[in-house]
């Protein structure tokens, strides 16, 4: 944990590689389905879907969990932090987020539900110029408010025609 403490003191994003197990991405990914979703823009003509969950869905429980909320206190260095939203954001063929960085919020955990397998397919994460690639489970928290941050475009390909991105996302004061 100290090193992850070091780690981000210095570069304000920190990866969390497989943070919850692919299958438990694939049920969180499930558990999305129902959920009203909104099309979503950043700076710019291209949109994306994105849902808001409350406190009794699961990705909320989750994102409340103590070892989370140590995590965030631990990284930030506050000793009381709050959990302020989470939402899934899902990306289909020539959708991504332009760069900007969030109006508020100490950090962000990301956690990613699903990824194109091959890297020709897009939906990179771009933080602070540094391309991350994130397979479902996988996780990372970062400074959103201090650092510039996008995805690159999902592009089709012969072998995947129809690539989808779909990450889990909360924010904490």
């Amino acid at each position: 944990m100290e090193q992850l403490e070091r780690e981000y003191a210095s570069a304000r994003v920190v990866l969390l590689p497989r943070l919850v197990s692919s299958d438990h991405a694939a049920m969180l990914l499930d558990s999305t389905k129902d959920v009203p979703r909104r099309r979503a823009t950043c700076g710019g003509e291209v949109s994306w879907d994105e849902q808001q969950f409350g406190s009794s869905h699961v990705t909320h429980r989750l994102f409340a969990r103590p070892e989370l909320m140590a995590l965030a206190r631990m990284l930030t260095g506050l000793e009381r932090i709050d959990l302020k939203s989470c939402w899934a954001s899902s990306y289909r063929v020539g959708e991504f987020i332009n760069s900007h960085r969030d109006g508020e919020g100490r950090i962000q955990l990301l956690i990613c539900l699903q990824a194109p397998q091959d890297r020709e397919n897009g939906g990179a994460l771009i933080v602070d110029g540094r391309e991350i690639v994130l397979a479902p489970g996988d996780g990372m928290a970062f400074q959103a408010t201090g650092l510039d941050h996008h995805t690159t475009p999902l592009v089709a390909t012969e072998s995947n025609k129809h690539p989808q991105r779909a990450v889990l996302v909360a924010r904490y004061n």
